[in-house]
């Protein structure tokens, strides 16, 4: 089975379900109420989370903890940019993460057209 990278949030998008209003989940990020429910569904129907729900759990806190921390290091050079670059860092990510779900929900990957991402390279010049 290839690896795939869509989650239950882009499923429900193209279902027609409406994204919602913007929320920013602790631990988790930015989301809004239908890419939360995604998430938990996600969650739910992961074999990994059945293995390490009953016992051995800490395999499952090291696994939330190291995939925190590496989509952190991922970003961290975009992020330091952004909080010195923008007037209002909170609009900024709300509008950053709500072009990215776009992309990702269209399987298009690229920022939309005349404008990029951060840290990605500048395609759409």
């Amino acid at each position: 089975m290839p690896y795939h990278t869509e989650d239950f949030g882009q499923t429900l998008a193209v279902w027609g379900t409406g994204e919602g209003f913007y929320l920013v989940l602790p631990l988790f990020g930015p989301s809004n109420p239908r890419d939360a429910t995604g998430l938990l569904v996600d969650t739910l129907i992961d074999p990994f989370t059945y293995l390490t729900f009953t016992r051995n759990t800490e395999y499952g806190y090291a696994r939330f903890g190291l995939g925190a921390l590496d989509e952190r290091s991922r970003a961290i050079e975009a992020t330091d940019d952004l909080e010195r670059n923008s007037v209002d860092l909170y609009a900024t990510y709300r509008s950053l993460y709500r072009q990215r779900r776009v992309a990702d929900i269209n399987n298009t990957g690229d920022a939309p057209a005349g404008q990029s991402y951060p840290g990605q390279d500048d395609k759409a010049k």
